[in-house]
């Protein structure tokens, strides 16, 4: 009994390229055009064509393929005709190929049974998995909760970074976990406390290894928390560290008057470069003098007082005057303090540079002048105070 495979005369593995070829060859043999009137060439071609419009199909050669190897179907001889038996006038008989009830009734009974099967095992496996998935995670809770409980023996002894150290190295906390999550965040809480304590009592060194704990938190991304650190820097001597933070607190918009009163320190007694401490004292007593204008109107140079004006405002004005001094801007530091003299007369450090200054150009005149006026404020004044 030929198949499709064996009419064209390939194998099972054949190539659509191979199949085709053998269609035309075997097709060419048998064509009817060739042998008009031959019903055994026209049925020999019939079985060729199907043969090809099956096997170049992928459907279709899939299904095939499958029914031929498990042998349900029945691939009919086209060797010879095939024979038809019936009287003239009657219907031809026709052979019932259905298959019997009970036949179907068996193959549904193995489907059904072959479809829990595949069923069970899919369940079991679940479960089984997730039984090792349930026994892994308690055994990585476990290992997690010994790390817990020894950065909290470490907190209770006061080592605070050691303890934040342990904490973040077990990364994301779990669902279980809520009681380890609350007590990090207690203990960053408790970092910052202390380091604002010894930032206090200016014991900078202790402060700035409990603030440098907290840079990659939360609480260490404020501008407050910056400026500690800042601090804390310039305390221990690391000057360069403490202006980098504050030119990033700058590029942050961070624009107080205070602001760039210490960059203006940090420049003077940390770095010793006067021209830019000058620099930032100059924007401080600029934005002083705006202010005036915002809080007491665009008549303030007449009205002003030291009333009206905070101390800090005093301390940038003389912190101008003595960095225009040290820099040889004489001429400015006489009219920076003739601003200042209408402000608090009384104050005799002003009279200071004003004195020196006139001193440096040559005005000895000046200075008697100036040095008396001081000391109707302050009886022992010098120009060395």
């Amino acid at each position: 009994m030929q198949n499709h495979y064996d009419i064209l005369g390939v194998l099972i593995s054949a190539t659509k390229a191979e199949i085709r070829v053998a269609y035309k060859r075997k097709a060419l043999v048998c064509h009817p055009d060739r042998y008009f009137g031959d019903p055994a060439k026209e049925e020999q071609f019939k079985q060729i064509n199907e043969a090809h419009q099956v096997l170049t199909n992928d459907y279709a050669r899939a299904k095939y393929d499958m029914e031929l190897r498990y042998g349900q179907i029945s691939v009919p001889s086209y060797s010879s005709p095939r024979p038809t038996s019936y009287h003239r006038g009657a219907r031809p008989v026709r052979r019932s190929t259905s298959i019997t009830s009970k036949d179907n009734i068996r193959a549904t009974g193995y489907a059904f049974l072959f479809s829990m099967i595949i069923a069970v095992i899919i369940k079991l496996s679940i479960y089984f998995y997730q039984e090792q998935k349930t026994a892994e995670l308690a055994e990585v809770l476990g290992q997690r909760r010994e790390v817990f409980e020894r950065a909290r023996s470490a907190r209770d002894s006061g080592q605070w970074v050691s303890s934040l150290e342990m904490l973040a190295g077990m990364g994301y906390f779990y669902v279980q976990e809520n009681d380890i999550k609350a007590f990090k965040t207690d203990l960053l809480s408790d970092i910052k406390r202390q380091g604002d304590q010894y930032l206090a009592e200016e014991e900078y060194a202790e402060a700035l290894v409990l603030y440098q704990s907290l840079k990659d938190y939360s609480v260490g991304n404020s501008m407050d928390y910056m400026k500690k650190l800042a601090f804390a820097h310039k305390g221990v001597g690391e000057i360069k560290e403490a202006l980098d933070i504050y030119r990033t607190l700058h590029l942050y918009g961070y624009e107080s008057l205070d602001f760039y009163y210490e960059m203006g320190e940090l420049y003077e007694t940390g770095v010793g470069d006067l021209t830019q401490a000058l620099r930032y004292y100059q924007i401080c007593a600029d934005k002083a003098i705006a202010s005036y204008e915002i809080t007491i109107g665009k008549a303030y140079p007449i009205i002003i007082h030291a009333g009206l004006v905070p101390d800090r405002h005093y301390d940038v004005y003389m912190k101008v005057a003595e960095l225009q001094y040290h820099t040889a801007q004489y001429d400015a530091v006489i009219r920076s303090v003739a601003w200042t003299k209408d402000i608090w007369p009384d104050s005799t450090q002003q009279y200071v540079w004003e004195a020196k200054s006139y001193d440096a150009i040559g005005d000895q005149g000046a200075v008697r002048r100036i040095v008396g006026l001081a000391k109707t404020k302050k009886s022992d004044f010098t120009l060395d105070q």
